[in-house]
């Protein structure tokens, strides 16, 4: 064996070897290189290039086999794992994302309208996991494939998740209030503002957690290698939180609509008798219109003007844990 075959041997042992060879991605890698090496070299000869030079020209063109096989690996996608093993990031992506839906579902009931900056934490908490976790849709190397960066990853969404499951949710009215009488009302006062913002008051510091990873999903998204692969995880993206969307919306406009026509007769009872209907004559007169279980009650505002307000409350058809408030100024807010 010339030395020219033996340095070809050599460096196609070592690019195997770069390749985590043998398999069929490598060996189908080595054929394309050795085909193409073979067409650069009969060039050279033709053009009157000593074999063995023509052949260290060509290994020096492409350069070191180590080299080659990253710049290879970054553009072509891994070599499949095993079936058992795709079904089973296939299945795990899956629960990820019935428990992505879960939590979003449970977090749309806390409040009136869509919480955005709740609903980027979460999927920046989950969507990143779920992409990893598909078979083929993320393979150039990237931090989140370093063990350390993973472990604390993982580690950061166990503990804010056991955080947000643990805090204690709490509301406020921003004045103070008390129920006019133990015969006016039966409801505990309403909702206005969520001790589940982030406890620190400052706007920017709210701010920069869902920016953060608002800005884990974007990166994501460009790990994706292909342009069509991105339409597509959106669309997926979208899909499912379109029903979990649709359905707090309708609960929302059909309960607004009750407010303002339970709010509508509650003024027009004040016009006709000087004062407020008390809850019992409320639950006794006032026929509902969109929505049943209505709960009507009044509050004392300790102000310079002493005046009553009311409001109006339903608890959620999809959450029963968690309701609506429809205030006599017109303010609509969650109550949990």
């Amino acid at each position: 064996m010339s030395n020219a075959d033996t340095r070809v041997e050599s460096y196609f042992a070592n690019l195997e070897a770069a390749l985590h060879g043998p398999n069929k991605q490598s060996d189908a890698i080595l054929a394309e290189v050795r085909a193409d090496l073979e067409a650069q070299v009969h060039n050279a000869i033709d053009q009157g290039t000593d074999r063995e030079l023509a052949w260290a020209n060509a290994l020096d063109s492409i350069g070191e086999p180590a080299a080659l096989a990253k710049s290879m690996r970054e553009a072509l996608p891994p070599a499949p794992p095993k079936p058992w093993v795709c079904n089973l990031r296939m299945i795990l992506t899956g629960l990820v994302a019935v428990w992505t839906l879960y939590l979003l579902y449970g977090m749309r009931s806390w409040d009136y309208g869509i919480d955005l900056s709740m609903t980027l934490i979460i999927l920046g908490f989950h969507l990143p996991l779920a992409l990893l976790l598909w078979p083929g849709l993320i393979w150039r190397w990237n931090p989140l494939f370093s063990t350390g960066a993973s472990l604390a990853v993982i580690f950061l969404m166990v503990s804010v998740e056991l955080w947000a499951r643990n805090t204690p949710i709490t509301h406020e009215l921003g004045v103070e209030v008390a129920l006019a009488t133990p015969g006016d009302s039966t409801e505990p006062a309403a909702t206005t503002t969520s001790a589940l913002d982030l406890p620190d008051p400052d706007r920017l510091s709210k701010l920069l957690l869902p920016l953060g990873f608002g800005g884990l999903i974007v990166l994501v998204f460009t790990m994706l290698q292909r342009r069509k692969q991105r339409f597509v995880v959106l669309a997926w993206v979208l899909g499912l939180l379109a029903p979990v969307e649709a359905v707090h919306q309708t609960e929302e406009a059909l309960f607004c609509a009750e407010g303002r026509n339970a709010i509508a007769w509650v003024r027009a009872y004040e016009t006709a008798n000087g004062r407020l209907p008390t809850n019992e004559e409320f639950k006794s007169e006032y026929e509902p219109v969109w929505l049943s279980r209505v709960t009507y009650y009044v509050r004392e505002q300790k102000g310079p003007d002493s005046t009553n307000h009311f409001s109006i409350a339903w608890a959620r058809a999809t959450c029963r844990n968690h309701g609506l408030i429809y205030h006599s100024d017109g303010t609509v807010v969650g109550h949990d």
